[in-house]
C-alpha cells in the first residue's frame, strides 16, 4: 500500500514537472505562472474535498457506536396511557451510567461558596427558566430487531423536539435543552411502579418517566441516542393533578 502511494506522488510530480516545462516552451514566462496557478488551485481545492471527507467519515465513525446502541429502538412505537401533573424532583438527574435512587443532592464544596466571579470564563451560566413537571405513563414498544443490541436503558432516553426524525447529526443531539429533561423513571411490574434495579430493558415495557417541560413546551418526542419516536402533545387543562386518584385501569402514583 505504501509503495503505491509513493508511485501515485512520483508520477503526480512527474507530470507537473512536464506540465510545467511544456508550458514555458509554448507560452514562456507567462504561461508557467498560469500553469503554476491552475495546479494551485487545484491542490487547494482537493486539500479542501479531503478535508471535508475526512470530517464526514470521523463523524460516522464517531456516532457508529450511538447509532449501533440505539437501533434497539428504531421504528419504535410509544403508546401514551397518561400524563399527569408532578412535584419537581428533590434529587438532581441521573447521570449515565446512575441506576435509579442513586443520585444525591448536590452540595458545594468549601472552595466554592462564596467565590467571587472576577473571570468571564468563571461566571455562573444564566439559569434556565423553571420547569414544569409530569409523569409520562407510556408503553415502549420496539421496533424490529436491526442489530447486535436486543436491551435498552431508559435512563439515556431524552427530550426531541416534535418536528425531529432519527438522525445521523451530531448537531440534534443538543435539543433536549430547548425542551427540558426526563429527570428519571420507574418501570411497571407486577402490578406497581418500582425502581428499575438492572437499568437496561428488553422488549415491550411499561415506563413511567418524571419529565420537566420549559414554559411553552406542549409537544416532544423521545429520543434515543439517533433514535427518535412517538409524539406527546401536553394540552394545558386536561393534565390529571398528581393529587387526584387516579381512574380505573390506570397505573398508580409515582412511590
Amino acid at each position: 500500500m505504501l509503495v503505491r502511494i509513493l508511485q501515485i506522488i512520483i508520477l503526480l510530480i512527474v507530470l507537473f514537472v512536464v506540465g510545467a516545462a511544456v508550458s514555458f516552451a509554448i507560452w514562456g514566462a507567462a504561461g508557467l505562472l498560469i500553469f503554476v496557478g491552475v495546479v494551485s488551485v487545484g491542490l487547494v481545492g482537493i486539500a479542501l474535498a479531503l478535508k471535508k471527507l475526512a470530517g464526514a467519515l470521523v463523524g460516522r465513525l464517531f456516532l457508529a457506536p450511538f447509532a449501533a446502541k440505539g437501533a434497539v429502538l428504531k421504528d419504535a412505537t410509544l403508546t401514551v396511557h397518561s400524563l399527569t401533573a408532578a412535584e419537581a424532583p428533590s434529587e438532581p438527574a441521573l447521570g449515565a451510567g446512575d441506576e435509579v435512587g442513586d443520585a444525591e443532592p448536590y452540595e458545594a464544596d468549601e472552595d466554592e461558596e462564596g467565590e467571587d466571579y472576577d473571570d468571564e470564563e468563571d461566571e455562573p451560566e444564566t439559569p434556565r427558566e423553571p420547569l414544569t413537571w409530569y409523569y409520562l405513563d407510556a408503553t415502549v414498544t420496539p421496533g424490529p430487531a436491526k442489530g447486535p443490541f436486543t436491551l435498552w436503558e431508559p435512563g439515556e432516553m431524552v427530550l426531541a423536539l416534535p418536528e425531529a426524525a432519527s438522525s445521523t447529526s451530531l448537531e440534534d443531539l443538543d435539543e433536549s435543552d430547548e425542551l427540558g429533561e426526563v429527570h428519571d423513571y420507574r418501570i411497571w411490574q407486577d402490578g406497581r411502579w418500582v425502581e428499575d434495579e438492572m437499568g437496561k430493558l428488553r422488549g415491550e415495557q411499561r415506563v413511567r418517566f418524571h419529565v420537566g417541560l420549559l414554559p411553552n413546551v406542549t409537544r416532544f418526542r423521545l429520543r434515543y441516542y439517533l433514535e427518535v419516536f412517538g409524539d406527546v402533545t401536553v394540552i394545558p387543562g386536561t393534565v390529571t393533578p398528581v393529587s387526584e386518584p387516579v381512574s380505573a385501569g390506570q397505573a398508580p402514583d409515582w412511590p
